[in-house]
């Protein structure tokens, strides 16, 4: 079982407050918090938590044109109501189960840094 834990965005500071930040916070407090970010119980390559919302670089492995090739590209962690788990969406797709060996390092999030995910970036 995944540890729950929560970061928000304040408006006041500019920034993501941590789960330590947070912790005299009730559940129904961080609940109605419109950027409120759910740990996702995944790590990336270098031992930071992902956070839901977290804007990461991903080098995967697939098929493309009849061949084995390693793909990098950028997403951000989302919830998949449809495969009832968090999975990265990136450029309309969602990774799945056919991209193997994930390399995933977190570069940012959808309230500090948008604009990491904006084409061409």
């Amino acid at each position: 079982m995944r540890e729950i834990k929560f970061e928000i965005y304040s408006n006041v500071e500019q920034r993501m407050l941590s789960f330590e930040e947070i912790k005299g916070y009730t559940l129904e407090e961080i609940s109605r918090h419109p950027s409120k970010r759910e740990y996702t119980g995944l790590k990336d390559k270098n031992g930071k938590e992902i956070y839901e919302g977290d804007i990461a670089n991903i080098t995967y492995t697939c098929m493309r044109f009849s061949h084995f090739m390693r793909v990098t590209d950028r997403g951000e962690m989302q919830w998949n109501n449809l495969a009832a788990q968090y999975s990265f969406l990136i450029k309309n797709s969602i990774l799945n189960e056919e991209m193997k060996d994930l390399d995933i390092e977190v570069i940012g999030n959808i309230y500090e840094t948008p604009e990491l995910l904006k084409r061409g970036e």
